[in-house]
């Protein structure tokens, strides 16, 4: 039987308004402070000069955000005013709003950090092929509109290890270093898949930490729901140089260490493993919105 998909489902709900009020009790509050307050620094009274409500949110616009938006601040809809930033966000707003994304260092308080378009972003695999199995190589494929992504494809377009391509389109057809999609599947046959930011975060992060293959990438310099900044170097994943001036010599010592990479992709599983839950998520989304709804007025 085939299953119904998210949308599907948010119609379904939104035609018949069963969403749930449920908001987390201020035990469950407690025991995940830590988590919310990463998600919501702020901590000293702020005042917006203009808020939208619930209502305001426009279902039919930016769609993969507002959904989940919608279905999070539900219970908060009939006194909650707040801003939203729809899209990947790469700066600090000037007041606290929501966001899906924001810079990893300097000063973030007012990117409130939402589980936003997580349809797309929270994707996680079965991988049923083992370590020892796989190819020793390193693979990646994607878009490669940015000058980073571009830069990685020229300086790795000689090294018989990598399998890239880019999979942009262009008008004119002219893709430098172009090469056909593979499937989350194709990829997960080599023991390393590289993560790239994009215009913000990898969307290819999640799932590679959940598989049997060792996420290989520069240190991540924007983070989502996720947490990017929380993750350790050469722990959860192994860490090249943002010129990918190392990636050569990285290789080379990971590829007959296997003991090293079973630890690294031990130690991503059990990180990706506290993303499962779509509840638990939805409960911390709704205790982080009510820190928001308490702190910004």
């Amino acid at each position: 039987m085939s299953r119904v998909p998210y949308y599907t489902k948010f119609w379904l709900k939104y035609l018949t308004k069963t969403f749930d009020d449920q908001i987390p009790d201020e035990k469950y509050f407690e025991l995940h402070k830590s988590e919310i307050d990463y998600y919501c620094k702020i901590d000293q009274p702020v005042s917006l000069e203009k808020g939208i409500k619930v209502r305001d949110i426009n279902l039919l616009k930016n769609s993969g955000y507002t959904y989940d938006l919608y279905n999070i601040l539900y219970p908060f809809r009939e006194e909650l005013s707040f801003k939203f930033i729809p899209g990947d966000v790469t700066t600090v707003p000037e007041y606290p709003a929501f966001v899906k994304s924001r810079p990893i260092d300097g000063k973030n308080e007012n990117s409130v950090l939402l589980p936003l378009d997580s349809q797309r972003h929270f994707r996680f695999v079965n991988d049923r092929i083992r370590y020892a199995d796989k190819l020793d190589g390193v693979v990646w494929r994607g878009a490669a509109y940015q000058e980073h992504r571009q830069r990685f494809l020229e300086s790795c377009s000689g090294l018989s290890f990598i399998n890239a391509g880019n999979t942009a389109v262009q008008k004119n057809g002219n893709v430098p270093f172009t090469k056909p999609k593979m499937s989350i599947n194709e990829q997960l046959k080599y023991k390393f898949v590289l993560s790239l930011e994009g215009n913000d975060v990898a969307t290819n992060l999640k799932w590679i930490m959940s598989s049997n293959s060792v996420c290989m990438m520069p240190r991540p310099k924007y983070e989502t729901w996720y947490k990017e900044g929380t993750l350790l170097p050469n722990y959860h994943y192994i860490e090249i140089r943002d010129d990918f001036s190392d990636i050569e010599d990285v290789f080379a010592r990971y590829v007959n260490d296997k003991p090293a990479c079973k630890k690294i992709i031990n130690n991503a599983q059990d990180f990706v493993s506290n993303y499962f839950s779509s509840r638990n998520m939805l409960n911390i989304a709704r205790s982080v919105t009510l820190k928001y709804s308490k702190i910004v007025k």
